[in-house]
């Protein structure tokens, strides 16, 4: 059981998360689909891309999977989160669900084999999520984060060659 420290029930803000008895239970599924008003995705989808895969870094046993959707798969945020991601989980893709619409920008990350939260790099990647939230936080609301990584990381030959083709699907 999950409960919320400040009763929100909203998992923006990482410390908020906490473990009804005090006992860690690791899942084995997370699926995640928060998704901000209309007006505001643009500026609020990234984080709660990042918030989503936060907990699900925080919460998923060895072996795990999560699954969220995603609005953008093309942008420096986005792609560098999916980087982030594949060096937490043994697989990682985007799909676009066949009976949704072609104009439709609906896809889904859909991350499987999970790490464990006790890997080094999956510790890494929890705190660069929960550091580029507390960065987001504290920006005005009409400004957001441009990238989570430098380009010169994710801009390798063979992971854009990967994300290229996950988006000409």
């Amino acid at each position: 059981m999950v409960a919320f420290i400040d009763a929100t029930g909203a998992i923006q803000n990482p410390v908020a998360l906490v473990f009804g008895d005090g006992t860690v239970k690791r899942s084995s599924f997370t699926h995640a689909d928060g998704e901000p008003k209309p007006r505001t995705i643009e500026l609020l989808s990234m984080s709660t891309l990042w918030c989503q895969a936060w907990a699900a870094l925080s919460t998923l046993r060895v072996g795990g999977s999560f699954i969220c959707k995603v609005t953008d798969s093309f942008g420096r945020c986005s792609i560098g989160s999916y980087y982030l991601l594949c060096h937490c989980f043994q697989h990682v893709t985007i799909i676009k669900p066949s009976m949704s619409g072609p104009s439709k920008c609906e896809r889904f990350l859909v991350a499987l084999d999970f790490l464990g939260h006790t890997h080094e790099t999956v510790k890494n990647v929890r705190d660069h999520f929960a550091h580029a939230l507390s960065v987001a936080a504290s920006l005005p609301p009409s400004h957001g984060v441009l990238e989570i990584l430098p380009p010169r990381i994710i801009l390798t030959e063979p992971f854009l060659n990967r994300i290229t083709k996950l988006n000409e699907r």
